[in-house]
This record gives structure tokens, sequence and C-alpha cells, in this order.
């Protein structure tokens, strides 16, 4: 009798081992091989040039390689598809911007924005009335003055149909009585080189997009989409100062994961993230591309990830 109990104990003990020693031992060992990153949008622009700064200092800090694929198509909804439908355990993950939401409607739902965790957020962009540097239009009032003359006819380039510059245009026509008429690119890059050679009269696009451009002089931006003066151009009056209304376009830049993902290796990953972002190479890369360094965990980018939807859905649903 005495000796059942021995084993019985020893039995106890060996799957208590098995059930807690082992789930620490494989929380330890996480990630213990290759971390894969979907780029929904395409090589070049602005959000494959954050994967590819932070690539490096990520990989040290997860001390696994660190593989990124870009997956454009259909504004952004091929590359969430695919994140969509990957294993839940942490070794594949995704970037995404407000684009999601126009994933989600231009979808009909087959991409889910509900069905992601969230790891961390990188940023919160705000997004500026941009024109070519030979247009006639000085000032924000002289363009919307010329767009009230010429109702449907100013092309305004976006990034997408959804997309943040697509949204932040639709917010623009609302809060001012126009129309425009919206010139869909399959990037933000391309609708700025867009406006450079002046297939479009206006833009309103992530200053990221347009980096490469700006410094040439070939743009000129009206005014900035922000509550405040962007400090990288102090001359640069927001939507307020320019005209009285109180208008802000705003996108951000997070990591997304499958569903279902184990939370513990969520919080791994966006540790890793937040001390990647510390490094001088990322930091660099924000300041050249006029960016606020704006590191969020998961619960918090979770909770700012829903107010857009509160906001962004019913703008895209308006437009039906």
């Amino acid at each position: 009798m005495r000796k059942r109990v021995v084993i019985s104990c020893l039995l106890i003990f060996v799957v208590a081992f098995a059930v807690f020693g082992g789930g620490q031992r494989e929380e330890e060992a996480f990630p213990s091989r290759p971390i894969r990153i979907i780029v929904p949008f395409g090589v070049g622009g602005s959000s494959g040039a954050m994967i590819e700064t932070i690539r490096g200092p990520l990989e040290e800090e997860l001390g696994v390689p660190v593989n990124v694929e870009y997956m454009p198509g259909a504004s952004s909804a091929m590359g969430l598809a695919e994140l969509q439908a990957s294993p839940n355990d942490g070794y594949t993950i995704g970037t995404t911007t407000s684009m999601i939401f126009g994933a989600y409607h231009n979808t009909r739902g087959q991409i889910d924005y509900r069905s992601f965790e969230h790891i961390a957020n990188t940023t919160e962009e705000f997004l500026p009335i941009t024109v070519h540097r030979d247009s006639p239009w000085q000032t924000l009032p002289q363009l919307l003055d010329h767009i009230r003359a010429n109702p449907g006819r100013v092309r305004f380039g976006n990034s997408g149909v959804g997309g943040s510059s697509h949204v932040s245009t639709i917010l623009l026509e609302q809060a001012f009585g126009v129309e425009v008429l919206h010139v869909p690119f399959n990037t933000g890059n391309q609708a700025a080189v867009g406006i450079l050679g002046q297939h479009v009269e206006a833009v309103c696009l992530p200053l990221g997009d347009m980096i490469a451009i700006l410094p040439t002089g070939g743009l000129r931006i009206l005014a900035m989409g922000s509550p405040e003066r962007n400090p990288f151009y102090p001359n640069i009056p927001t939507i307020q100062e320019a005209t009285g209304v109180p208008l802000n376009f705003v996108n951000f830049r997070g990591f997304l994961a499958p569903n279902g993902t184990p939370e513990y290796r969520l919080r791994i990953i966006s540790a890793a993230i937040g001390r990647a972002m510390q490094r001088p190479a990322f930091i660099e890369f924000f300041e050249a591309n006029a960016l606020t360094l704006d590191y969020e965990d998961g619960v918090t980018f979770e909770r700012k990830f829903y107010q857009y939807a509160d906001q962004i859905i019913p703008i895209l649903r308006s437009i039906e």
C-alpha cells in the first residue's frame, strides 16, 4: 500500500513538472527559430523602410533571424489575408497601418480587423496637404477655393482605397463641403511620384511617403493635419491655423499577430520591439523621415486601434 502511495506521488510530481516546469521551459525558449514579418505593402514604401531599419536590432534582441516578406496588393488585403490565416504560434507577425480598416471595408469583412492580436505600435503620424511647387496655390484656402470652383475635378492622389490618405481626403471634403476626384495609387510612394509628375493636383500623404522627394523642393506643403505644428517643419501652419477649422489627419504603424497567439509570446516580441526602437539607427530613421518615435505596448495599441476603427469605418461606410 505504501509502495502504491509513493508511486502515485511520483506520478503526480512528474505530471505537474511536465505541465508547469515544461511550460516554463517553453516560455523561456521562445523564440527558438526565425520570426517571419509580413508587410502588406510594396518594397520601398515607408512601412517597408521602417521594417528594414528595425530588422537588424530586432534580430539581436530576439536572438533569431527575422525574415521579411512583402505581400502588396488590394490595398493591403493580400498580406493581411496571409497574416490572418497564419499559425498563431508567434513565429508569424505582420505590420499594419490604418489601411487595415480599408481592407475590412473593401473585402466586406473577409479581412477582419478584429481577428488579430496587438503587439506594439511605433508611431502616430499626422498627414499634410501637399501640392506641386509649380502649382498656383500658396495656401490651403486658395486650394479650397479652387476646389469649390471646380467640384469633382481637382485630383487628389492617395495610397489606396480605405487608407489613411484616402480617409483624410474624405474628411477634408466633409469638413469644408467640397468634392474632389480621388485617384488611388498602389502605394504612398507612387502617389508621391504622381504629384511630382503633376498627374494629380494634390495629395494627403504621410511625410514618410514623400521624404525622398521633399528635399528636392519639388513639392509644397500647404498645411499640416495635426493639432500642433510639426517640429520638423515649424514654418508650415496646421489646418486649423490656416482655415480656423480643427481637423487632424492621423495614421499609425504597428505590429499584429494572428488571433490566439499566446500572450507571453506577444509580450516578448513587444518588449524586443521597444528595445530595438531605442537603437541609434532606428532613432535616426525616424528623424530622417520626420516621424515621432512613439512606442506603445500591445494593451495601449489595442485601445487606440479600436478607437481608430470607431472613427474610420463609419467614414468608409458613408461613401458606399
